[in-house]
């Protein structure tokens, strides 16, 4: 049987804390992106509801601020827009990850005593802060009311 020289007793251990050091190196990185991504999503997520808050407070300036340049409307449509509703009841149901800068949340809500379910809310990360997207109105989705409240 041969035997183990120092040298390569040394070698041997350092192979296997070189093994054991990258497994925990992956381990750690895919858990930083874990809580990235999740950190991500309560982000987007909250600045739904802070929108959804803003829109049924008839906080124009401050929904305004929330959205996204891309598409955005004329400030004058958009406050008429809001006044002209009133949105009550809303919670997230659902979420989608686009990818990292992208996520979709699905919200039932009540507006103007009609209740609406799973209509989308788009958002997107442009550097460190999260905007709602609006569709353009060709691409927007109608969603009819579920249901009514008011006989």
């Amino acid at each position: 049987m041969k035997r183990f020289r120092t040298g390569d007793m040394f070698l041997l251990i350092f192979i296997v804390l070189c093994i054991t050091g990258c497994s925990e190196s992956i381990k750690r990185s895919e858990d930083q992106h874990t809580n990235q991504t999740t950190t991500q999503k309560v982000q987007a997520e909250n600045l739904v509801n802070n929108y959804l808050t803003a829109v049924s407070e008839k906080k124009i300036d401050e929904a305004y601020q929330m959205l996204d340049a891309t598409n955005l409307p004329n400030k004058e449509n958009f406050s008429n827009s809001i006044n002209s509703v009133k949105i009550s009841d809303f919670s997230i149901t659902k979420s989608q990850k686009i990818d990292d800068a992208n996520y979709k949340f699905f919200v039932n809500y009540t507006q103007n005593g009609s209740i609406y379910e799973n209509v989308p809310f788009s958002t997107r990360l442009t550097g460190y802060k999260w905007y709602i997207v609006l569709a353009k109105p060709e691409d927007a989705e109608i969603i009819p009311p579920k249901e009514s409240k008011t006989p």
